[in-house]
């Protein structure tokens, strides 16, 4: 099976405003996320209550790449939709790339 990636439209930020990845599920294996790089301040990963003093900041240009290990006779994935971001200067962007999702078929 071949392994398709996929490039999603850059995610605009507002600082403040907690704002998902995707608003709809988008199921998959890995995603790489980058900080575009023109950002001129920083943006922040997390859960639904991400802000900027509780997530995971990347300046302009930063790579985050989340990835994971299927489970034998079961499918683990990342959905985009579950992924958030801040950011502290309104216009920010992230880029995201990801693989698409495997299923135990593909182990077999």
């Amino acid at each position: 099976m071949a392994v398709k990636f996929v490039t999603l439209s850059p995610v605009s930020l507002t600082n403040g405003v907690a704002t998902p990845t995707s608003s709809t599920n988008i199921l998959c294996a890995a995603v790489t996320f980058q900080a575009d790089y023109v950002n001129t301040g920083k943006i922040y990963l997390g859960a639904s209550n991400v802000t900027v003093n509780n997530g995971q900041g990347l300046s302009a240009g930063e790579v985050q790449e989340v990835s994971v290990d299927a489970i034998h006779g079961d499918s683990i994935n990342i959905n985009l939709k579950d992924i958030y971001w801040d950011t502290d200067t309104t216009g920010n962007k992230v880029r995201v790339t990801y693989k698409l999702a495997r299923s135990r078929d593909d182990f077999s």
